[in-house]
């Protein structure tokens, strides 16, 4: 069975971490995002910048409906500092799909600043259009949010009973 790239960015950048344990993601992605957009997410945890002193990287975790199928992102709008002009690429994961801007990204936000979880995304993940999720805005190693459907966190859940 092939690896996902969703799967092996994830154990890349897991990987990465190990090996640079003194790796802060910055208080501000601004600069380091500019520079770092589109580049696969190895090489920009390799390339960041090491920064010692307390964790100071943004977070919101909201739970979230769909609504036919998109989501709000207005938390991250605020937190990054993306705008209108930002594209974006979806990444799978065994249980979740990770937002991350690039530069060759074909997504958008709309006027509402929500963005459209592709219907085979959804498929995989068994995502209805107007499912809940848990939706992560982190900036760590990069600015990403990630959604998780609340049924995969029950599965977790009943599994480590």
């Amino acid at each position: 069975m092939p690896i996902n790239k969703g799967y092996l960015t994830k154990i890349t950048a897991e990987r990465a971490r190990r090996e640079r344990p003194d790796f802060i993601a910055p208080g501000t992605t601004n600069e380091v995002q500019k520079a770092l957009v589109g580049k696969p997410l190895e090489k920009v945890v390799r390339s960041a910048h090491v920064i010692q002193g307390e964790v100071q990287a943004p977070q919101s975790t909201k739970v979230i409906k769909l609504d036919g199928g998109r989501i709000s992102i207005v938390d991250a709008i605020q937190l990054f500092g993306w705008t209108p002009k930002t594209r974006f690429a979806w990444q799978l994961d065994r249980s979740s799909i990770t937002l991350i801007a690039q530069e060759d990204g074909d997504l958008a936000f709309d006027a509402s600043n929500r963005i459209l979880i592709p219907m085979n995304l959804r498929r995989r993940l068994n995502i209805k259009s107007d499912e809940q999720v848990l939706v992560l805005s982190d900036s760590s190693p990069v600015a990403n949010v990630q959604v998780t459907p609340i049924n995969q966190i029950h599965k977790y859940i009943k599994e480590a009973k």
